[in-house]
């Protein structure tokens, strides 16, 4: 599939198929990380357009509009978050023995409350959070953020 981005045109293939949800599928692209939507809508492009500048580095924000070969907007380039665990992982208790540590665990849970009081400081809801959209190593990454609510432009 050919989209355009950054200047230029792009070609991707499930071969850079990171994930995919119910919204859009991610793929990569270098140090990219591109979400095309399954159906692109003009309210998301506004979204898009009008997303905060201000958002803690933890948030994996939009970075610039993906365009179809008319140009219109069906998606967006992010930056890639590699060597990220879900947070689902924790729900697996063979998997958390020996790899997060209840220490490691409470402080996990204290950025991620950090950094939900530093959203809402800046007038963001994630209005979508889920332990899907939650990455941890030893920080965190917030991911999905476009279906964040801010301004007049609710998390839908």
């Amino acid at each position: 599939m050919d989209v355009y981005l950054n200047g230029g045109r792009a070609r991707l293939s499930d071969v850079d198929l990171l994930g995919e949800g119910g919204e859009a599928r991610v793929y990569r692209f270098g140090d990219q990380a591109v979400k095309l939507f399954h159906k692109p809508s003009p309210e998301k492009s506004r979204k898009l357009a009008a997303f905060p500048k201000n958002l803690p580095a933890e948030v994996v924000a939009p970075t610039a509009l993906v365009h179809d070969q008319q140009g219109g907007v069906i998606g967006y380039t992010m930056p890639a978050v590699l060597g990220h665990e879900e947070l689902a992982r924790l729900t697996s208790r063979k998997w958390r023995e020996g790899a997060v540590s209840n220490t490691a665990l409470l402080e996990l849970f204290g950025k991620l409350g950090n950094l939900l009081t530093r959203l809402h400081v800046a007038g963001v809801v994630a209005g979508d959070l889920n332990d899907g959209n939650v990455l941890f190593d030893r920080g965190i990454a917030l991911i999905d953020a476009d279906s964040m609510q801010f301004a007049n432009l609710p998390c839908v």
